[in-house]
């Protein structure tokens, strides 16, 4: 079989949740530039930077045909990001149970604002507010803040649950995002995000 018949990056992401940190995995597969065994030798070096290891490399045949075994270990300090399965169209395929409309059931009426406190819309002008170096400082997975259209939402409750990825949203951890929404979301209301929101932004 060839690479470009497997998305080794999902096979990867889909390892890391099999396989612990300090854990080991054999694969198997064609020898030779086109095989899937250099195919996760090559990507065990970027996806993602720093999480797999690649221990061992044994050559083997399985029914004449020339194969390579390939040992990899998971080092634990960088994991998949959320929600990065696979991309198409320039969205990922979620993990089930992370949709649109799952997304609408656990933001009504929820405080998703990473521990600032629901805010109420007609006190506006009573809100936090925040500067850009405010912003900046959060830019985890967990812990990821962004500015839209002058207000600043926590992100990291969204992230698995946003159809073009937690890592394009997670690029623009800790900005000012207006320009990048307006981009690819100018038809969107914000407001979906409302249960995130934390302040405005401190012009």
């Amino acid at each position: 079989m060839l690479h470009a018949r497997l998305d080794v990056g999902a096979l990867l992401s889909a390892l890391a949740v099999l396989v612990r940190p300090g854990g080991r995995c054999l694969l198997v597969g064609n020898a030779g530039p086109g095989g899937v065994a250099a195919a996760v030798v090559k990507a065990s070096r970027r996806y993602p930077p720093g999480a797999w290891r690649v221990v061992r490399q044994t050559a083997c045949a399985s029914g004449g045909i020339a194969c390579e075994v390939v040992q990899l270990a998971r080092l634990g300090e960088a994991a998949p990001r959320p929600g990065r399965l696979e991309k198409a169209r320039g969205k990922v395929v979620l993990e089930p149970g992370f949709g649109l409309a799952a997304w609408l059931r656990l933001s009504r009426g929820a405080d998703l604002t990473g521990g600032v406190g629901p805010l109420e819309e007609e006190e506006e002008e009573a809100w936090p507010k925040w500067s850009l170096a405010d912003v900046a400082s959060h830019t985890t997975p967990e812990d990821s803040w962004m500015a839209v259209r002058g207000k600043v939402y926590n992100v990291s409750p969204y992230l698995r649950y946003h159809p073009g990825g937690a890592d394009t949203l997670l690029d623009a951890a800790g900005t000012d995002a207006t320009a990048l929404f307006q981009q690819h979301h100018a038809w969107v209301n914000e407001d979906m995000l409302s249960a995130c929101c934390v302040g405005t932004l401190r012009q």
